[in-house]
């Protein structure tokens, strides 16, 4: 019991101290630029964060230092850029306000917009069109401009029929836009028109289409097509578990356990996948693993019960093997997040498989001190269980080290349970 009492307090130290280094993580620096209204360029760095949404402001700085940094907005600059990354630019724009998720569909065409200075986000650009994007909570919006014209929504309507409220009517607006591009500049490029005939409303497809548009390909300075990243790694850890016995009531008796509980160490091996919202930034990204742990023997004894007020003794000792595969997807957020080195804090369930073996569930029954009766009954166990899980750790570039705990998890039988504690390392197979 004092070894996983020590492992316990290890782990929760472990985890409230990358907590707190984490409260003060520094920002996301990144070499970059502004131009402000005048037109006039100032290099320096970019606070680069998972901009799921087109920001409204940045951050930047001529120098990494704090001191130095100060917020920017639309009224204060018209371009900015993240080198090697993104690069946007502030533009007055009509901004579509029609929904196209079917549960706020309504049963007419919504033509309705609002006008409004933003941060497009340059997607491609090229010797005839530039192609931009907006993301609010609505909806994605793409834009094109034609030279230094004011970029043109490229729009799309979905709406109920009136007339039969569960026909889905859909107006691709945006495909006789490309059309129109495509005969100025690509005129009787038939396998273009094919292509704009094809495409959804999707930043892929549309890519596409100004690509063949602006031609030369090598005058073409395209941006991130798909920002989600994904990335593989393996593991190896030691699982510090216990198993427990709880109290129990089943009607008119009430069981107590006092039964001591059962401290074991197991090894664990892991891989997975990380899937980043914004593989440049890396701040926020959902983790898929599958892990596998097994125990030679569980040895559970030493069980009291009380019923209805006469006190008996039965002694039990209840053993088994177990394999056991784990699948557990979580969310993980890096609140210190520099190139080579991060801080995180994660959460998530852990789905356990289990396959079990060699069962004995010995039970010796006394009652007044002498042996009444003594037989094997196994106990039905859970082959399946949801844990929840939390997890703070750090990477140092493709070394990831980690604490966690996994939660209560139901194991069967007489109310049996455990908890575990985690302490592992993972190796990231590329960046």
């Amino acid at each position: 019991m004092k070894d996983f009492t020590c492992i316990r307090n290890l782990v929760l130290f472990s985890l409230f101290s990358l907590i707190s280094l984490a409260a003060t993580a520094q920002r996301n620096l990144k070499p970059g630029y502004i131009v402000n209204l005048k037109g006039d360029t100032t290099k320096g760095y970019v606070d680069y964060k998972d901009w799921v949404q087109n920001p409204g402001e940045i951050t930047f700085g001529t120098e990494q230092q704090r001191a130095t940094l100060k917020t920017y907005s639309t009224g204060d600059i018209k371009a900015f850029g993240v080198n090697g990354f993104d690069h946007y630019r502030g533009e007055i724009v009509q901004i579509s306000k029609n929904a196209v998720q079917i549960a706020q569909l309504g049963n007419n065409k919504d033509t309705s917009f609002i006008t409004d200075t933003v941060f497009l986000r340059i997607v491609t650009t090229g010797k005839n069109v530039t192609l931009f994007q907006y993301t609010d909570d609505l909806k994605d919006r793409f834009y094109i401009a034609e030279g230094i014209a004011t970029p043109v929504e490229l729009k799309r309507y979905l709406y109920f029929d009136p007339k039969q409220t569960s026909k889905l009517i859909t107006i691709n607006t945006f495909t006789q836009q490309l059309q129109r591009l495509v005969a100025t500049y690509q005129a009787g490029n038939r396998a273009l028109i094919d292509d704009v005939l094809r495409a959804e409303y999707r930043q892929k497809d549309i890519s596409k289409v100004i690509l063949s548009i602006n031609g030369n390909a090598e005058e073409v300075n395209l941006a991130t097509i798909n920002r989600v990243g994904t990335r593989f790694y393996i593991g190896a850890a030691a699982n510090f578990m216990r198993y427990y016995v709880g109290k129990q009531s089943e009607g008119t008796m009430d069981y107590i356990r006092y039964g001591t509980p059962q401290n074991v160490t197991v090894p664990y091996v892991n891989g997975g996948v990380d899937v980043f919202f914004n593989k440049n930034v890396k701040r926020l990204f959902v983790r898929t693993e599958i892990g596998l742990s097994g125990i030679s023997k569980v040895r559970y004894s030493d069980i009291d019960w009380q019923v209805e007020g006469t006190v008996k003794k039965e002694e039990r000792i209840t053993t088994f093997n177990t394999i056991s595969v784990a699948i557990t997807p979580q969310v993980i957020y890096n609140f210190y997040n520099s190139d080579n080195f991060k801080v995180y804090f994660g959460a998530g369930a852990q789905i356990n498989l289990n396959f079990y073996s060699n069962q004995h569930n010995q039970i010796d029954f006394y009652l007044g001190g002498n042996l009444g009766q003594s037989y094997d009954n196994p106990l039905k166990l859970n082959s399946f269980a949801v844990s929840p899980l939390g997890r703070a750790g750090m990477s140092f570039t493709n070394i990831e080290v980690y604490a966690a705990y996994i939660g209560p998890t139901p194991v069967g039988g007489y109310s049996l349970s455990t908890s575990s504690y985690r302490i592992g390392l993972n190796y990231a197979l590329g960046k």
